[in-house]
Order: structure tokens, then C-alpha cells, then sequence
């Protein structure tokens, strides 16, 4: 292997996720914040990253995992919360979704099963399947 990119951050980065089918945009969780940003590998290996956008998350990101355009995150303490990746203004930005759900459950890892439907484990050995019921906005 060889380094061809580094990058610092004013925070511990916890998760990585890329969204869409040409990994343009990077979702990060730092520290208790999760981070939107454009993500372009260039022709001569170069790498451009761009913050974007964060959003506050509660108390630690432990995950952020992507399905569709939706950004499902696992806060250490806080539970689980909920964005959608949405363009406005020829950007896409994080939206807060509905049903985030914000219980006390030490989130361990999230699987995303289906569009709507993920499971969560936490640190207490217990394993959840949350079901995300849209409303309208």
C-alpha cells in the first residue's frame, strides 16, 4: 500500500460512509457531530475532500451507516437518529428526518435491513429492529 491522501480533523473520526453510486459525498461521524462532505479521486491519484455541512448527534457517534439517501447514526448514549440527504440550493445537505428516535440505548453497531428498516445492537447485549415510519414534512 501507498499513501496517496491525508487529511486532518478538529475531531476524532469514528465511522466513514460514502452515499450515492459514485461515492461523491462522505458522511463522517466526529466525535459527537455527524459531517457532510463532497469527495471527488481525481485522474492523477490526487484526492479532493470539501466540508460541507455537520450536524449535531448527541453524545458520541459511534456509527453512521448509509442507506439510499438516508444517514442513520448510533450515538453512544443518545440512540439512534435519523437524516436525509437532500439537495437545496444545487447542494445536498442533511436534513433531519423524521423518526429519530432518541431513547437511552448505547448503540453498539447498526445493519441496515431494508429501506425503512434497520437493526441496532448496544452495549447491554440486546439487539433492536427499528422500523422508520415517514411522516409528511
Amino acid at each position: 500500500m501507498r499513501l496517496i491522501h491525508s487529511e486532518d480533523h478538529m475531531a476524532s473520526v469514528q465511522t466513514i460512509s460514502t452515499l450515492f453510486d459514485n461515492h461523491q459525498a462522505l458522511v463522517l461521524g466526529l466525535n459527537n457531530s455527524v459531517s457532510l462532505s463532497t469527495f471527488s479521486l481525481l485522474a492523477n491519484s490526487e484526492v479532493e475532500i470539501q466540508a460541507k455541512q455537520s450536524k449535531p448527534c448527541g453524545s458520541f457517534v459511534i456509527q453512521a451507516c448509509v442507506q439510499g439517501s438516508q444517514v442513520i447514526v448510533g450515538d453512544v448514549m443518545k440512540g439512534v437518529k435519523i437524516f436525509d440527504v437532500v439537495m437545496q440550493n444545487q447542494q445536498y445537505i442533511l436534513a433531519e428526518g423524521p423518526s429519530s428516535k432518541s431513547m437511552s440505548i448505547w448503540v453498539n453497531t447498526i445493519v441496515p435491513l431494508a429501506q425503512n428498516k434497520f437493526m441496532v445492537s448496544d452495549k447491554e447485549r440486546n439487539m433492536f429492529i427499528f422500523e422508520r415510519h415517514m411522516k409528511p414534512r
